[in-house]
């Protein structure tokens, strides 16, 4: 059965108040259970109210409690008193056709005006085997009109409940393609985003490369001039301190020849001890000038190596962020492409569920309609028996009780059956409705959870990305300042 929100839902739509109670059993009246306003109600009781106008709201159909005992009724064996209410039923049409055994004596007493009232009573429902002749022709025309009159309101509330619900249908088809296409769009534009972030991490991979690729070149050029220029201070070092070796040696060789050329003179002393003063000043200088050449040389072996070992770490350093950028690159594409593999298959999702719901919403329109034509068809044909037996109960050729027994309960019984297949209908419609929500449901916490992925990747990445630069820059910057 239909639940709260599925009634509030069929109220809106179809102005559908009340389909069935929660026994299964009729809401009261034809025209009230299928929503039809006062107006069709109204005309739906008319012939029940004409026939039984008689027997004050009787016949009613007997009540599942009732005991029933023989012997009490005089009347046919069929006639039997409710021991639980009173009331006289008729076993054979199971309907309460007296309230007591002192109103079933007066309507069968066989006075001409009891015998009337008995007998218009009996029209609708089995008040008693009173001639035609002593039924009045009036009522028996209105019974008839109202019956008519009767499906003719039942056949136009049926007829718009068919149009609502037919048009709830197209409402709930529009509205499944408007998700739909909004579905394939969002797909889409996640797909799209998903795709330029890849794009994005594959630029950033590659201008990282190219940044390693320069500064390896740089950190080589580097290590070779370098080496270069140390091994050129060397050489011109060496080439002083031998050239000061040189100088040193004519010094001392000329000093000693101006002394030889003085010897015998009184200066001969002189210029010998002086002689002897500059090689031993000369022998100073060159060894100075050696020692100096040795500590150059010595010092440029020192910077080539410290420049060629901070070329190294420059380049591991730069190979390490062109690795980790290559990575990360490759691990946002991979969720970018999560993303978008999961996105779509959202999209392609949620436009099946809406296509579902619109297919299963027609088709419960359609049983609507299927059930309301009935209920029309029924009703109509309830109208034409009750219609054909005032007929034949004026000519004499039926008795009341049969006439009571062809239509009592007829339009009761059609219109619970149509209560039950528009609650079915209602209840498919709800069925996939929630089916719908929670693909759509699951689809947007799928595409959640890949976007939540992706942002920490990408942060994680960014992060990454960042210390590397630094190493990178405190590597080159260690290695201008040694330098």
């Amino acid at each position: 059965m239909p639940n709260a929100e599925q009634h509030a839902w069929l109220a809106d739509v179809l102005g559908v108040s009340s389909l069935a109670d929660d026994g299964g059993a009729a809401a009261p009246g034809a025209g009230a259970m299928l929503g039809a306003g006062p107006a069709v109600a109204a005309a739906g009781a008319a012939a029940g109210a004409a026939i039984g106008a008689a027997s004050g709201g009787l016949p009613k159909r007997m009540g599942t409690d009732c005991k029933i005992v023989h012997g009490k009724v005089p009347g046919p064996v069929n006639h039997v008193l409710c021991a639980t209410h009173g009331h006289v039923v008729d076993t054979n049409s199971r309907m309460v056709i007296a309230r007591s055994v002192d109103e079933y004596k007066k309507l069968h007493s066989g006075h001409a005006g009891a015998t009337t009232a008995a007998a218009a009573g009996g029209a609708a429902a089995n008040a008693g085997a009173t001639r035609t002749s002593d039924i009045s022709n009036n009522i028996l025309d209105a019974a008839s009109t109202d019956a008519q009159r009767g499906a003719v309101g039942v056949r136009r509330a049926t007829s718009n409940i068919s149009q609502r619900a037919q048009s709830a249908a197209s409402r709930v088809t529009d509205a499944g393609t408007t998700v739909s296409q909004t579905a394939t769009r969002a797909g889409a534009a996640v797909a799209g985003g998903a795709a330029t972030v890849a794009s994005y991490a594959n630029s950033a991979a590659a201008s990282a490369g190219d940044a390693a690729t320069t500064a390896n070149a740089y950190a080589a050029a580097a290590s070779a001039t370098t080496s270069q220029a140390a091994g050129t201070l060397k050489q011109d070092a060496n080439a002083a301190a031998n050239s000061v070796d040189d100088a040193a040696s004519t010094v001392t060789t000329d000093a000693q020849d101006a002394a030889n050329a003085l010897s015998g003179t009184p200066l001969g002393g002189i210029a010998q001890l002086a002689a002897l003063n500059v090689g031993v000043l000369a022998s100073g200088v060159s060894g100075n000038a050696k020692l100096a050449a040795s500590v150059v040389s010595s010092e440029a072996d020192t910077v080539s190596r410290d420049v060629t070992n901070a070329a190294g770490s420059v380049m591991r350093t730069a190979d390490a962020v062109k690795r980790d950028t290559t990575d990360a690159a490759a691990q946002v594409t991979s969720a970018a492409d999560t993303v978008s593999r999961d996105a779509t298959g959202a999209a392609t999702a949620v436009s099946t569920a809406a296509n579902t719901v619109s297919t299963d919403t027609q088709h419960a329109a359609d049983a609507v309609s299927g059930a309301s034509d009935a209920v029309a068809r029924d009703a109509q044909n309830s109208a034409d028996t009750i219609s054909r037996d005032v007929d034949a109960l004026k000519a004499g050729t039926m008795t009341a009780d049969k006439a009571a027994g062809d239509v009592a309960g007829t339009v009761v019984h059609d219109a619970m059956d149509a209560g039950k297949a528009v609650s079915g209908a209602a209840d498919s419609v709800s069925n996939n409705a929630q089916d719908a929500y929670k693909v759509v449901s699951d689809s947007a916490a799928t595409v959640q959870k890949d976007v939540e992925e992706v942002k920490t990747t990408v942060s994680d990445t960014g992060s990454a990305l960042k210390r590397d630069a630094e190493d990178l820059g405190s590597s080159i910057i260690g290695t201008v300042i040694g330098v």
